[in-house]
């Protein structure tokens, strides 16, 4: 089986620190298979604070950025839940940026079987600091930021990012192992900027995925 039918759409968690490939490996997988989709929930926040995106759940998403508090749980997990089926012709999601907590991760486990969801693993990409640095670097140049040496406050800014995402490895481990999710450890320190190579990872990542596919799509 290399596809995810209805019922019970598929999702497969893509975790890694910032810069190690997420959204690049997602996408690549995604344009070449049309029922695939990729949901980020640091996206999903950042344009409900900004207006760009409508939530039914966006006035507490609010209210908890603008009193700088923890929203409640079951509102973070239901707003990912909530982008996931809002497409009804996706039939596996890469979920990325979640969980962030415990709470929110049980409460998201519980509501899948309602929402006639299967989890089907997680892909943990691996990459060093220097190298996810220098991506977030190039990545900010394309954004209009300027990276000047080794020592400005936005190079301290991509470290500490990097930093804050390892010291909560441990912890996602846990919770995935919690609900007996299925991890697959994916090496993507290779130069990605280059075509080829970029082509030939994203070639094993897609591999990685159909694995988790064969393996637990059938899995109730």
């Amino acid at each position: 089986m290399s596809e995810i039918e209805q019922p019970g759409s598929g999702i497969i968690i893509v975790s890694g620190p910032p810069g190690s490939g997420k959204g690049a490996m997602s996408g690549d997988y995604i344009d070449q298979h049309s029922k695939a989709q990729h949901v980020s929930a640091g996206d999903l926040v950042r344009g409900i604070r900004a207006g760009e995106i409508e939530s039914t759940h966006s006035p507490i998403v609010l209210d908890s950025l603008k009193k700088r508090e923890y929203m409640p749980d079951e509102t973070f997990a239901s707003i990912v839940l909530e982008k996931i089926t809002a497409n009804p012709d996706a039939t596996l999601t890469f979920l990325d940026g979640f969980p962030q907590q415990t709470g929110d991760w049980e409460y998201f486990h519980d509501q899948l079987e309602v929402n006639r969801l299967k989890m089907l693993g997680a892909v943990c990409l691996w990459a060093t600091e220097d190298v996810c640095v220098d991506r977030m670097k190039f990545r900010g140049m394309r954004n209009g930021e300027y990276v000047r040496n080794q020592h400005t406050e936005l190079e301290d800014y991509y470290r500490d990012r990097y930093r804050i995402y390892m010291e909560k490895h441990h912890r996602l481990a846990q919770m995935f192992a919690s609900k007996r999710v299925e991890v697959k450890m994916f090496d993507v320190n290779q130069n990605l900027i280059d075509e080829e190579t970029r082509q030939r990872v994203s070639k094993k990542f897609a591999n990685t995925v159909l694995e988790l596919i064969n393996k637990n799509g059938d899995r109730q």
